[in-house]
C-alpha cells in the first residue's frame, strides 16, 4: 500500500535518537524502560489507516527496536461513537482499508497494549495533499540539481513533506561470455551473468518545506543533488518522489526532528532532545511516547534522467578504476573459475568489470523499468 511505504522512509528516525552507541555509559543507558514508538498515516484518499508499533530498546542493544505485538489499535472519527478496529500485521503495523473516511472530519486513533496501558492520538486532522507539478533538473557546480515544483492555489497547504526512492541502472565494464572451468574455457550460462544490475535506494533524510512567509503556496525544493561522474547517471536513473501535506503542528514536530537527527556533531549544534508527538499514555503524562500520527493524502510523481540527456561537460562516465584485461592464452589452470571476457585472444578480467553486483544492487530488473 502507497501510504504505508511512504512511512517506512522515515521509521528508522523515530529510532535513531535511541540507538547510538557511546562508550560512556551512564546509569540511564542500562535502564530496562522501553518506549512506545507510534508511527501512522489515515488516508482518505485510499481510505484506509496505518499505525506501526514498536519499542526502544537500550543504547547498548544491538537490535533497536522490536515490533510492538498483540495490541488493540481502533480509530474513530470525533463526535462519533463508533470504534474502527485496525488488525494486526505480522511485521508489527496495524492496517484497515475500505474505510469510509471523510477528510472534513477529525480522527483519533487509540492504543491499548498486552500491557494494559492505554495510549490516546491528539486530535488529528487530515490535510488533502496538492498534486506535484513537476520534477525537474539543472546544472548547478560540478552535478545536477532535481527539483520538485508545486502549488496549492487555495493556499491551504503551506507545509510540505518528501521522501523519495532513487532507482538506476549501472553495467559492469566488460561483457564476459565465457569462464574457465577445469583450464577450458565455456560459455556462462544467462544465469550467471552479471552485466546488468539496478540498484533501489530510500531517501535516509527528512525533506521539509514551507511556503508560510510567501504571498502565494507555490514551491520549488531541491532534492536531489548527483556530482558529475556519479554511477547513478551512468546508463539510466529515475527518481519516485511522494509528498505530504502536513500541519503546522506536524510540520514542527517533523522539522524538530529533522534537526536531532541530522544537524547534530559540532561543539555549538543544538544538544539532543526528546521530540513530543501527538500520542500519550492516558494515565501518565509523562511517559515519552516517540512518533507521530499525521492524517492526508499523499501525491507522487517519477522523473527520469539518462546520460546521453545531459550537457557534454556533465557526461562524465562512472570511473572503473582502470579496468583491463589480462591474456591467459598458455595460462588456463592459473585463471580456473575466472570470468573471459574476450575468446580472441583469450583474456580474462576481474572484480566490478565483469561483476556489476560489486558496486551493489540486484540482477532483477524492476518491473517499472523500461
Amino acid at each position: 500500500m502507497k501510504s504505508n511505504w511512504f512511512r517506512k522512509s522515515y521509521w528508522p528516525f523515530l529510532l535513531l535518537l535511541f540507538s547510538c552507541l557511546e562508550k560512556y555509559q551512564p546509569p540511564e543507558v542500562q535502564t530496562t524502560f522501553s518506549s512506545l514508538v507510534v508511527d501512522g498515516l489515515i488516508n482518505p484518499t485510499t481510505n484506509s489507516a496505518t499505525i506501526r508499533l514498536a519499542r526502544t530498546s537500550k543504547l547498548t542493544d544491538k537490535v533497536p527496536s522490536t515490533p510492538e505485538k498483540q495490541a488493540i489499535v481502533t480509530l474513530e472519527e470525533i463526535g462519533n461513537a463508533t470504534l474502527i478496529p485496525l488488525p494486526e500485521n505480522p511485521t508489527g503495523s496495524y492496517t484497515a482499508v475500505g474505510l469510509n473516511l471523510d477528510a472534513s472530519k477529525k480522527y483519533r486513533v487509540n492504543i491499548r497494549t498486552k500491557e494494559f496501558k492505554n495510549y490516546v492520538s491528539d486530535d488529528i486532522v487530515v490535510k488533502q495533499t496538492p498534486p506535484i507539478d513537476s520534477l525537474y533538473w539543472r546544472t548547478e557546480g560540478d552535478g545536477i540539481m532535481i527539483y520538485v515544483a508545486t502549488h496549492d492555489p487555495t493556499g491551504n497547504t503551506r507545509y510540505y513533506l518528501w521522501d523519495f526512492v532513487e532507482t538506476y541502472q549501472h553495467n559492469a565494464f566488460y561483457y564476459a561470455r565465457y569462464k574457465v572451468v577445469n583450464s577450458t574455457i565455456v560459455e556462462r550460462p544467462a544465469g550467471e551473468q552479471n552485466y546488468y544490475c539496478w540498484s533501489i535506494i530510500n531517501s535516509t533524510n527528512i525533506f521539509l518545506g514551507s511556503t508560510k512567509k510567501f504571498s502565494e503556496d507555490r514551491i520549488n525544493f531541491p532534492i536531489m543533488f548527483i556530482p558529475k561522474g556519479s554511477i547513478k547517471v551512468s546508463i539510466k536513473y529515475t527518481l519516485f518522489v511522494r509528498q505530504q501535506a502536513l500541519t503546522e503542528e506536524s510540520f514542527l514536530y517533523w522539522q524538530q526532528l529533522q534537526k536531532t537527527t541530522e544537524n547534530i556533531g559540532g561543539l555549538f549544534d543544538p544538544l539532543p532532545s526528546r521530540v513530543v508527538g501527538n500520542v500519550h499514555n492516558v494515565a501518565d503524562s509523562t511517559e515519552p511516547v516517540m512518533g507521530y500520527i499525521t492524517g492526508g493524502s499523499i501525491t507522487s510523481q517519477r522523473f527520469w534522467i539518462s546520460t546521453t540527456q545531459l550537457p557534454t561537460d556533465q557526461q562524465a562516465a562512472y570511473s572503473f578504476g582502470g579496468c583491463y584485461t589480462v591474456p591467459i592464452e598458455g595460462f588456463l589452470a592459473s585463471y580456473n573459475g575466472d570470468l573471459v571476457v574476450d575468446i580472441a585472444p583469450p583474456s580474462v578480467s576481474f572484480g566490478h568489470c565483469v561483476d556489476c553486483l560489486i558496486d551493489g544492487g540486484s540482477l532483477i530488473k524492476p518491473p517499472y523499468w523500461p
